[in-house]
């Protein structure tokens, strides 16, 4: 019967061991705190644990023949080594903190993230475990989105896309779409943000989509030469302004619109 206990565990999984992530506080921000513990607990059979690996994960939507499709993508992941046999029933508490990478996406719209955690179980199968985080704006992200909306443009969708650019040092970027507000409704048909942290501030990336008004417009339109795409840096101490970043959109969305 153990026999097949253990074989049951390592080939199928059953009655092997568990693994569950129990987190301090789902809600954060990027560069904010993630903290915890793993907890394993043990199966009907001995079994030796090699590792536990956390993952920071997310997907994003790409297109490739004309067809679009969702990634997975692994933002961070973290090995905590284990080498522990573990007994029948036993249970063992592993803490862990990290801060969240600053390019990691908030959960709004479509983008959701999550934890992946997997016991590396040795000649077995892997137990996997997934919890969702809220992935709050920190304080930069939430005044440059309260300056565009105080600028009156209207949030129409917010997904991870793939980084056509390179933009991001991850292989996707997190796009907000905006409605055009009132003042610009004749000139935009609409906007896109796109937000990049590095260590001296944020790169807010805008595609401003101009509005057909002429038959040369409209030739642009149908060749995608109406779009631009202009970069703005703030830094540290800017991104304390909302009316600062007010300002510097407006004036630069007057520019090429």
């Amino acid at each position: 019967m153990s026999l097949l206990k253990k074989a049951m565990a390592n080939v199928l999984g059953v009655g092997g061991a568990k693994v569950d992530a129990i987190l301090s506080n789902q809600n954060t921000t990027p560069g904010g705190n993630v903290e915890g513990y793993i907890n394993i607990c043990a199966g009907q059979v001995i079994q030796k644990i090699k590792s536990v690996s956390i993952n920071v994960k997310t997907k994003y939507k790409k297109e490739s023949d004309d067809k679009e499709f969702n990634v997975d993508y692994t933002i961070q992941k973290f090995n905590i080594n284990v080498n522990k046999e573990f007994q029948p029933g036993e249970e063992a508490k592993i803490p862990f903190s990290f801060n969240l990478d600053l390019n990691c996406p908030i959960t709004k719209g479509h983008s959701t993230i999550w934890l992946s955690t997997r016991l590396d179980i040795e000649n077995a199968v892997d137990n996997l475990d997934g919890d969702k985080l809220l992935v709050l704006p920190n304080a930069s992200i939430k005044n440059i989105l309260e300056a565009v909306d105080k600028l009156g443009f209207r949030m129409r969708e917010v997904e991870n896309v793939y980084d056509k650019y390179g933009f991001s040092n991850h292989k996707f970027v997190q796009e907000f779409e905006y409605y055009p507000s009132p003042s610009f409704r004749s000139k935009l048909d609409e906007l896109e943000v796109v937000l990049v942290s590095d260590l001296n501030g944020i790169n807010v990336f805008l595609q401003i989509d101009r509005r057909a008004r002429n038959l040369g417009s409209s030739i642009l339109e149908k060749l995608s030469l109406d779009e631009s795409n202009v970069r703005i840096h703030f830094n540290h101490n800017e991104l304390n302004n909302v009316d600062y970043i007010y300002d510097e959109i407006l004036n630069t969305l007057k520019k090429y619109s």
